[in-house]
């Protein structure tokens, strides 16, 4: 008797556990999934958030693509159309080899800085070790400074996200992998006035913001720490999903996930991202349905993504581990459909720098030259083309 009621109070702890094991679980996977309203949608075709955030060398303007080529001492600025690449200069027999020529910047305006909102084109430049804002006409004809935005000593590290005539500019470098302290910093700078704040700072150590993007009435981002033990060559690598509500001043955590990039539909209300580790995955906005369209490979650990409307786009970005530093791999895009399948896989490694593109066109520089793909026919016939 005694061992048949021992019997019993065994299963009934067997149970309990069991049951207090789903309810764990069951909240664990509530808690990953990401729930956020980004309210209403007008700016979007103004962010460009397809470009690969942190390399911004191209912007999409209202009849053509403006790209940064080196020459010289320099850059020199010039559009593609989709069949011919001109330079943005409006002089008469320039030879766009001096200073005065409108399409030519000199050493002090940063690389990887090229923007382009509200019918102007936007560089960085810097001077007395401020990085100031310049506002250039799509013609190249006429530039000025608008707003003084971070201390910079001429590193092409600054990314910028325009809303609402506000633009948001951080440090996409930090201190990543040198073993020191950092305050990471959003600056909320306003085009009209100037006036400047900054909407968040984090203290934290071999870290830096990476991946803003404007969606809505949300502000997303985040804080990416990354360092290496010098003995073993052990790397670490984590990143946090947070937002800023452009309405509240506010910022929140959006995941615990271990996400590399992601990507909002803003038509069907979807959010893409990948997982470090895991693989690529989309969840509905209203922390439903999550579900893994692409599980992490030998190939593709890690990935920075975007979205034409079409079909995801998923660089590897040369990781062949994230874990250990010295494994490296060749430089892949995976290209995948809505569903999952995978439709190409490009190798990009001879490439010196690789574009996202928008609905039309993946860009990349090869031997100083622009080079593009057109995405019609990326999934049968993909090869690239030279601009010029």
């Amino acid at each position: 008797m005694e061992k048949k009621k021992i019997m019993i109070v065994g299963l009934e702890i067997i149970v309990i556990c069991a049951v207090m094991l789903v309810i764990v679980l069951a909240q664990k996977r509530k808690q990953n999934l990401i729930k956020l309203d980004i309210g209403d949608t007008k700016e979007a075709t103004e962010n460009q958030n397809y470009w690969k955030m942190g390399v911004h060398n191209m912007a999409k303007g209202d009849d053509g693509y403006y790209y940064l080529q080196d020459s010289g001492e320099g850059m020199l600025l010039k559009k593609f159309d989709g069949k011919t690449v001109t330079v943005v200069c409006t002089k008469d027999g320039c030879t766009h080899e001096t200073d005065d020529c409108d399409a030519r910047f000199t050493a002090d305006y940063l690389k990887k800085t090229l923007y382009y909102y509200n019918g102007h084109i936007f560089m960085i430049r810097v001077e007395d070790s401020m990085a100031k804002l310049v506002q250039i006409n799509n013609d190249g004809s006429e530039r000025k400074d608008v707003a003084d935005l971070v201390k910079n000593h001429g590193d092409a590290t600054l990314s910028l996200v325009f809303n609402d005539n506000c633009v948001y500019v951080y440090d996409n470098t930090g201190t990543l992998g040198m073993d020191k302290d950092n305050t990471n910093i959003i600056r909320k700078v306003d085009l009209a006035t100037g006036e400047a704040s900054d909407v968040f700072t984090h203290e934290s150590k071999n870290s830096a913001i990476i991946n803003a993007k404007s969606y809505g009435n949300k502000l997303l981002f985040e804080e990416f720490q990354w360092s290496v033990d010098k003995r073993s060559l052990k790397m670490t690598m984590e990143h946090q999903l947070n937002y800023y509500d452009y309405d509240s001043g506010k910022t929140k955590e959006l995941s615990k996930r271990n996400i590399s990039d992601y990507y909002i539909n803003m038509e069907s209300g979807k959010l893409y991202f990948f997982e470090v580790g895991k693989g690529l995955y989309v969840q509905n906005l209203n922390g439903k349905k999550v579900k893994c369209l692409y599980k992490a490979d030998d190939t593709i650990q890690t990935a920075t993504l975007s979205y034409d409307g079409q079909y995801i786009y998923m660089s590897n970005d040369g990781f062949k581990s994230t874990t250990k530093v010295s494994e490296t791999t060749d430089k892949k895009i995976l290209v995948v459909d809505k569903k999952g399948s995978l439709v190409n896989t490009l190798d990009v490694s001879n490439m010196d720098t690789v574009y996202f593109g928008d609905e039309n066109y993946l860009f990349g520089m090869k031997s100083g030259k622009l080079v593009y793909m057109e995405k019609s026919s990326i999934a049968d016939n993909s090869q690239w083309k030279t601009a010029e």
